[in-house]
C-alpha cells in the first residue's frame, strides 16, 4: 500500500516526465517532432515508478527475538554472518534472514 509520501513522489515524477515530454518552449515542439521527448519522458516516468514500486514493496523488518545468551550462541555457531543486534544472518543470496532457534 502506498503512503502519502510515496504517492507524492510518484506524482512529482509523473509531472516531471510530462514536463519533459511537452515543453512548449522547445524548438522541437514548434516543429511538431517532439516524439523523442515524449518517449524520453515516458521512459523516465516508468523507471521512476518502478523504483518507487520496488521500494514500497519491501517486506517490513521483523523485530529481533529476545536476545538471550543461548539464542545468540546458537545462531553465532550456526551462521558466521549472524548479527546479534538484528537477529539476522546474511545468506548466500545476499539477503538477511532471521535466525530461528529450534
Amino acid at each position: 500500500m502506498f503512503s502519502k509520501t510515496t504517492s507524492f513522489i510518484a506524482a512529482c515524477a509523473l509531472f516531471a516526465g510530462l514536463g519533459l515530454a511537452s515543453d512548449p518552449a522547445s524548438a522541437q515542439w514548434r516543429r511538431g517532432d517532439a516524439a523523442g521527448a515524449a518517449v524520453a519522458g515516458g521512459i523516465i516516468g516508468l523507471a521512476t515508478g518502478a523504483m518507487i514500486g520496488a521500494a514500497a514493496n519491501q517486506p517490513p523488518v521483523e523485530a529481533a527475538p529476545e536476545a538471550d545468551a543461548e539464542y545468540i550462541a546458537y545462531c553465532a555457531r550456526k551462521y558466521r554472518s549472524f548479527d546479534p543486534a538484528s537477529g539476522t544472518f546474511l545468506a548466500r543470496d545476499g539477503n538477511r534472514y532471521p535466525c530461528q532457534m529450534p
